[in-house]
């Protein structure tokens, strides 16, 4: 269990929650398990905006299926659906066997 759960979970503050995540990734960009649950809890908390942003810094979007696909459900909800489309590819080229990323693309 880590502070962003507790704030999210037990106190119900995502906002809080996300700082967390943010401040730890700050210092730590490459964590895997941190850049999937900032990733998530921005698109359960609907912030396609924000989440375009950070997945767009993060430096392991590019070779990760799953937050390539993330990122392509953002960026369609933000209107930009010829990036959407590209990251789907993308997310295909990295792990064509996924069945989440095939049934996006």
């Amino acid at each position: 269990l880590t502070l962003s759960d507790v704030a999210l979970y037990r106190d119900r503050k995502p906002d809080q929650a996300i700082v967390i995540l943010e401040t730890f990734l700050s210092k730590s960009p490459t964590s895997q398990a941190a850049t999937y649950k900032l990733a998530d809890l921005l698109w359960r908390e609907d912030r396609s905006t924000r989440l375009v942003k950070f997945l767009q810094s993060s430096p392991l979007t590019s070779s990760d299926a799953h937050l390539l696909v993330r990122r392509a459900l953002a960026l369609r909800d933000v209107g930009d659906y010829e990036m959407a489309l590209k990251d789907a590819e993308a997310a295909r080229q990295v792990d064509p066997e996924n069945p989440t990323v095939v049934s996006t693309a």
